[in-house]
């Protein structure tokens, strides 16, 4: 099927296409509301300011396909491969990504409200300034997305890893279903954490890049591998702080925070193994300190 076959039998009332093959095609501002186009390969296709509100595109190959400003409005695109993908400014709202993949696609300012993403992976996928109030994102694999000034209200994060997510300028509010810990480090980041009591908090493999932790209560604080490029600890009190692991900080200020008590390497960490040798069995117990100095004790059980 080509282009003029497709716009030909949609014009005359056909909405069936499934399995389509329109590879590389261009259809630029065309309407293709509520086609059945499941199973279509529409590899590097171009569908710029296309009308396919809800169309069914599931389990169709979208790699690389061009979807600038496109109109996709309750469309069901589960399953689909829509990697490297160009979303930008895409209507997506209320419209189904359920499993879907989208590694590396490009959703800057896309309207993705009540959109669901349930289990998608969304690998390295760029959402600045996009709007995803209401969406679900319910077990979505977020690794290196990027959601700067994303409109994240009423959307479900819950149990949902945000490791080194960048969240600085992200809007949520009291219906987003997102854990505690991410709750406090994107008030962290959109606030500010000034003269704030936060003993003992998490912020463990959190993006703290340009954070205000000024004269704030840091003592017992777990900053480990958290990433710090321009956080300011001034005034800060950090007495047993753990930033072992954590990166971007200067060498002058790890040493001023170490002055005021924090620390930077695990004191002690030890791992056991079992040892077996005809009918005798040692245990090896291997310390590692500070010093980088390995020793092993072997006991006889």
């Amino acid at each position: 099927m080509d282009t003029q076959d497709l716009l030909e039998r949609y014009s005359q009332g056909d909405r069936n296409f499934p399995s389509a093959i329109l590879i590389g095609s261009r259809l630029v501002g065309l309407v293709l509301s509520y086609a059945n186009l499941s199973y279509a390969n529409l590899v590097n296709a171009d569908l710029t300011d296309t009308y396919l509100v809800e169309a069914n595109l599931s389990q169709a190959n979208l790699t690389n396909v061009n979807l600038n400003r496109a109109q996709l409005t309750g469309a069901n695109l589960s399953f689909v491969d829509l990697s490297g993908a160009d979303l930008t400014e895409a209507n997506l709202s209320y419209a189904s990504f359920i499993q879907a993949h989208l590694m590396d696609a490009n959703l800057i300012s896309a309207q993705c409200s009540r959109a669901d993403f349930m289990g998608a992976d969304l690998t390295g996928a760029q959402f600045i300034g996009a709007d995803l109030s209401h969406a679900n994102l319910e077990q979505a694999n977020l690794q290196d997305v990027n959601l700067i000034e994303t409109d994240l209200r009423g959307a479900n994060l819950f149990k949902v890893d945000l490791s080194g997510i960048n969240l600085s300028g992200t809007v949520i509010d009291q219906l987003t279903q997102i854990d505690d810990k991410w709750r406090l480090v994107q008030n962290v980041l959109t606030q500010g954490a000034l003269g704030q009591d936060l003993k003992e908090a998490d912020f463990s493999q959190a993006n703290l890049v340009g954070a205000n932790f000024a004269a704030a209560n840091l003592n017992g604080a777990n900053f480990r591998n958290a990433r710090l490029n321009g956080a300011q600890f001034d005034r800060a009190t950090v007495q047993g702080a753990n930033f072992s692991g954590a990166v971007g900080l200067s060498k002058t200020t790890q040493s001023e925070l170490q002055a005021r008590g924090a620390t930077f390497i695990d004191e002690f960490k030890g791992e056991t193994d079992q040892i077996f040798s005809g009918q005798d069995t040692f245990r090896v117990e291997r310390i590692t300190r500070p010093t980088s100095i390995e020793t092993a004790t072997i006991k006889n059980l």
